[in-house]
């Protein structure tokens, strides 16, 4: 559960988080997470760790608190050819989405830029 996002700060389960981070429900997957280019999520910036992820529903994309990132049609498609739901969102909405999923008893991935 996000219990709170502002501008460069997300608590999750109670401990609070500084960078950008990947995570599920249940765990913190990569933290904090690199990118290739700071500004673009790409299939390659993740494709360590899809292996160690099961029953994904959706992958939640937070863009930044200004939607600044942006996500590239090759994560997209990856997602999309796996049957799952993609969704692209400024963080704050991405982060509102995640509960809500969660709360329905789904598994979300989420990739998740704290700034801009």
């Amino acid at each position: 559960m996000i219990n709170f996002y502002k501008f460069g700060s997300i608590e999750i389960n109670g401990k609070e988080y500084t960078k950008d981070l990947i995570f599920t429900k249940d765990e913190i997957l990569v933290y904090p997470w690199w990118r290739k280019e700071g500004h673009v999520f790409s299939l390659s910036d993740i494709e360590s760790i899809l292996n160690k992820v099961e029953n994904v529903t959706h992958i939640i994309c937070g863009t930044g608190a200004y939607g600044m990132v942006r996500v590239e049609d090759n994560l997209i498609k990856y997602f999309k050819d796996a049957k799952k739901e993609v969704l692209v969102y400024n963080t704050k909405k991405a982060a509102d989405k995640f509960n809500e999923l969660i709360s329905n008893n789904h598994s979300p991935i989420a990739l998740f830029h704290l700034t801009c």
